[in-house]
């Protein structure tokens, strides 16, 4: 008999926690969607209002945009082997035009060669890669360059590294998130009036249709008998 309500009380519990699961499921997918129609307004409101929205992209889409500064980033590393490079922005001005400047006092001698074309506009490009630890401590590089831009073609006249001063480089997040890591919580259990002990294990989060999916697991020990749980956080 009491196997029999030791079953249907464990089908009882699946159940609930399939149903339980399918209702999250759902919730979770109309919230995306309206997530995701909210976003797309706000994108394209900004866009013409002339800001640059920014897009999210993947670690190899990252490491390839840092390539024009990557011995930067290679010295960074070498220095803090614990610094990954968590961003890329890449910007140019519009392009400047450059005054005419006074015609040169011919020489005594003939020219030999002919005069280059004066440089009318030039462009102000940078990248920058923004470096960060796991612990939280942020670091930036990059790099300017100068172009100019008419008499085309385009031509790299020089370009300089450069360094943030980081009073002025400010961040609101952190662009690792600590919640990527184990953890472990020591716990007490009652059993038949009996006190045991055992340890709770805690998943790294995982992102799922836009919620946050912790496992937790554990083991403890009361009188003798071993007990494992095993389930799961939802975060949204």
């Amino acid at each position: 008999m009491n196997r029999a309500l030791a079953v249907a009380g464990a089908v009882l519990v699946l159940a609930l926690a399939g149903y339980a699961g399918t209702v999250t499921w759902l919730l979770q997918r109309e919230r995306t969607r309206a997530t995701s129609a909210a976003k797309a307004g706000q994108e394209a409101a900004m866009g013409a209002a002339g800001a640059v929205v920014r897009k999210p992209a993947t670690a190899a889409d990252v490491r390839d945009a840092a390539k024009p500064v990557q011995a930067q980033v290679d010295r960074v590393v070498a220095a803090c082997p614990a610094v990954q490079t968590t961003e890329v922005v890449t910007w140019r001005v519009d392009p400047v035009p450059v005054p005419p400047q006074p015609a040169p006092v011919e020489a005594a001698s003939p020219a030999t060669l002919p005069p280059a074309a004066p440089v009318t506009e030039i462009q102000v490009r940078g990248t920058e890669a923004r470096l960060e630890t796991a612990e939280g401590t942020v670091a930036a590089v990059g790099e300017i360059e100068i172009w100019r831009i008419r008499p085309e073609p385009e031509e790299l006249l020089g370009r300089r590294p450069w360094r943030a001063e980081m009073s002025r480089f400010v961040r609101t997040e952190s662009a690792i998130s600590k919640s990527g890591r184990w953890g472990f919580a020591p716990v007490l259990t009652i059993a038949h009036g009996r006190l045991g002990a055992g340890v709770l294990a805690l998943s790294p989060a995982v992102d799922v249709a836009g919620a946050r999916i912790e496992l937790v697991g554990g083991l403890a020990a009361s009188g003798g008998v071993r007990t494992s749980v095993l389930g799961a956080v939802l975060r949204w």
